[in-house]
């Protein structure tokens, strides 16, 4: 404290029952007075009550409630207030008569005497405790909830109306190749594809009109080296404390390597398809390629047959006969081949035409008989005469 001269003066402060008293007694906040040489003058209630000095115990004499590490702070305080006449409002620390120390806000000012002159300090402290013990948990809260933000494997990311960044976590800068100090300079379309940012506008929008939560999937970005990512961004409201939209939150996810490799599938898929239609055509041009000469055969065979029965060359027509069965049962593989290449191809075709079932079943029993026969088998047909008749494909049936 500053040595100024003494002067012995009659304050209003300390008068009983002017409206000054009354104030400084109804005040919630603690208020001392002290002369110029830091000499108590005054306590009201609330000082008393909350640091634990009363008036007649200390009155005219220095009260010491001053933390060391704040000493220094109080000495250029006091030259402020005497130089300026006043201290602007200040966060700092005092202790109580039992030796605790409180967050306080001090206010200050000189006040003077009738002649004008300097007379004493009217200091004016707040406790802010409770202020600074929410202060204290908001700060602790917000590093365990930054903690916790930091360490989960989704990316999680706050921006405004607009789309512009305004938090994210550590994986969500993994996620899109930027740093947080970049993320918070940009908006979500600069590192989207143009597609992709369109359909995130417009759930974002859907969102912003219904108010429910909605996800974004296979959104296509770019990392800052240019790396092509595929994610899914969930997007949330985030609203004022009056209730009004100010914000967008929530979580994206990775699907890079799912993506790629349904890309991936898709191609060979398609590979795979088309090797088949390949495949298929094939087979059916050679299919064709490989019934001329059969029917040829088989045509031959039958006239070789005629001929060796009308020419007596009985001896014969067994071997020709034979070349004709084996002609016709060639013909039926080709043509089966050529079936399922028509139906692989998409170009199967059927012609229906009304023909007796009877007839159709001893048509196939006929085929069927000479190979149960080699089997030491017997093959029996239950069928009515009259069973009557069907319209189908009648080649499609046989082959069935």
């Amino acid at each position: 404290m500053v040595e100024q001269p003494h002067h012995e003066t009659t304050s209003d402060f300390t008068t009983p029952f002017t409206a000054q008293h009354i104030a400084l007694e109804a005040s919630p906040d603690p208020i001392a007075i002290y002369d110029m040489q830091g000499r108590t003058q005054y306590l009201n209630p609330a000082f008393e009550r909350i640091f634990g000095w009363k008036l007649e115990m200390v009155r005219g004499q220095r009260i010491d409630f001053v933390p060391p590490d704040r000493q220094a702070e109080l000495a250029e305080g006091v030259a402020r207030l005497i130089r300026d006449g006043k201290h602007p409002p200040t966060d700092t620390q005092r202790m109580t008569r039992d030796g605790r120390v409180i967050d306080v806000q001090i206010n200050a000012a000189l006040y003077h005497d009738a002649a004008g002159t300097p007379a004493g300090l009217i200091v004016i402290l707040r406790d802010i405790s409770d202020k600074k013990n929410v202060e204290h948990a908001l700060r602790e809260s917000e590093m365990k909830y930054r903690t916790i933000l930091d360490n989960i494997k989704e990316g999680y990311y706050e921006c405004e109306l607009s789309g512009k960044y305004t938090d994210c976590n550590d994986a969500f800068c993994e996620l899109t190749g930027y740093s947080r100090a970049q993320l918070l300079t940009m908006t979500n379309r600069q590192h989207m594809s143009e597609e992709s940012a369109r359909r995130l506008f417009q759930v974002a929008n859907q969102v912003f009109r219904t108010g429910q939560p909605a996800t974004a999937y296979d959104l296509e970005t770019f990392t800052q080296s240019g790396e092509r990512r595929f994610g899914e961004i969930g997007i949330s409201l985030v609203r004022a404390a009056d209730g009004s939209p100010i914000g967008f939150r929530g979580l994206a996810r990775d699907n890079t390597e799912r993506r790629l490799a349904e890309e991936e599938l898709e191609r060979a898929k398609d590979a795979a398809e088309a090797a088949s239609r390949a495949k298929s055509a094939f087979l059916a041009n050679m299919s064709h390629e490989l019934r001329t000469p059969l029917n040829a055969i088989i045509g031959y065979s039958e006239m070789l047959t005629e001929d060796a029965q009308d020419g007596g060359y009985t001896a014969i027509v067994p071997d020709l006969q034979k070349i004709r069965a084996a002609g016709g049962h060639l013909l039926d593989l080709i043509n089966n081949i050529l079936d399922f290449s028509k139906i692989e191809a998409g170009r199967m075709e059927l012609h229906s035409e009304a023909f007796p079932v009877r007839q159709l079943l001893d048509d196939v029993a006929g085929t069927l008989k000479p190979m149960v026969a080699k089997s030491g088998s017997a093959l029996a047909v239950a069928c009515a005469p009259d069973t009557g008749s069907m319209v189908a494909d009648l080649l499609k049936v046989r082959q069935t």
